[in-house]
This record gives structure tokens, C-alpha cells and sequence, in this order.
């Protein structure tokens, strides 16, 4: 949904480019296709905001645990957690599947909503 997303607005502006070239120039100002191209923007966010919110449902059980943990009598000392390493692989697997599927810029914009979701978790 992503890419089709991302095809169809990147479609949107060279078609309106298109149409105003060959419109005399009274008439290609008035040609104006920004909400239809905002329109594939928001199904592109949407569908990247569902993709955030899958992960955060398979991490859900995981956090779950965390926060029911007895920490008391768990005085660990170093940088190292369990808790920390399960919940990173889980979330490098997930990510390198989604990976291939976006493209570069789409990729960084998911990564940024992921942290955000996850920095709301930990808050």
C-alpha cells in the first residue's frame, strides 16, 4: 500500500505538469491536483501508522512482562537486561522485514514513528 501510495502521488504531480503544459497559459495555473496528491499521502501515513501499530502489538506481551516484574530484589548491576535483549530482536526482525518493502525515504519516516510508539511506551 505504501509504494502504491508513494507511485501514485509521485504519478499525480507529473500528470498535473503534463496537462498544464499543453493548456494555454490562461487555463495550466487552474490546474491543481494537491488534494488528490494529499490524498495518496494520508493512505501512505495510514498505512505506515498500521505498520507501527502491528509492532507494537507483537512487542505488547513483551512489555507486559516488563512491567509486572518484581524489580525489587532484581538488584542487577550492568548495562545488561534480558528484557532489552528479547525485546531487540524481536523488534530487528520486524524491521528488517518491513525494510525491503519501503523505500529509503518511507523506511526512515516508519522508523521515526516507531520510536515515537516506543518512546510512548517507556514514558
Amino acid at each position: 500500500i505504501v509504494n502504491t501510495a508513494e507511485y501514485c502521488s509521485d504519478i499525480i504531480t507529473g500528470l498535473a505538469n503534463n496537462i498544464s503544459n499543453k493548456l494555454d497559459d490562461s487555463f495550466s495555473s487552474k490546474v491543481d491536483m494537491d488534494s488528490e496528491q494529499g490524498y495518496f499521502m494520508k493512505v501512505l501515513t495510514s498505512a505506515i501508522n498500521y505498520m507501527t501499530q502491528i509492532v507494537d502489538r507483537r512487542i505488547d506481551p513483551h512489555f507486559q512482562q516488563i512491567t509486572k516484574a518484581n524489580w525489587q530484589p532484581n538488584a542487577i548491576s550492568g548495562d545488561y537486561s534480558e528484557y532489552v535483549h528479547f525485546l531487540s530482536d524481536i523488534l530487528i526482525k520486524l524491521v528488517l522485514n518491513i525494510k525491503p518493502i519501503l523505500s529509503e525515504s518511507y523506511f526512515v519516516f516508519y522508523l521515526n514513528k516507531q520510536v515515537q510508539a516506543l518512546a510512548g511506551r517507556l514514558t
